[in-house]
């Protein structure tokens, strides 16, 4: 079982503001360059990283 959405799903769940931080920390993978992702209690880091995580596998 994967917990983890789909990228459809996900369009559908963030908001405009976690949707820009997954576009960049796409680019930070794709680029093999290095990035910090930062943010408040709650707003959505280890689901985007988890969203990250999958699209690798």
């Amino acid at each position: 079982m994967n917990p983890f959405l789909t990228e459809q799903e996900t369009v559908t769940i963030l908001g405009a503001a976690q949707q820009e931080a997954l576009a960049r920390m796409r680019h930070v993978v794709e680029t093999g360059a290095l990035g910090v992702l930062t943010g408040e209690v709650g707003s959505g880091k280890s689901k985007l990283l988890g969203l990250l995580s999958t699209e690798q596998q």
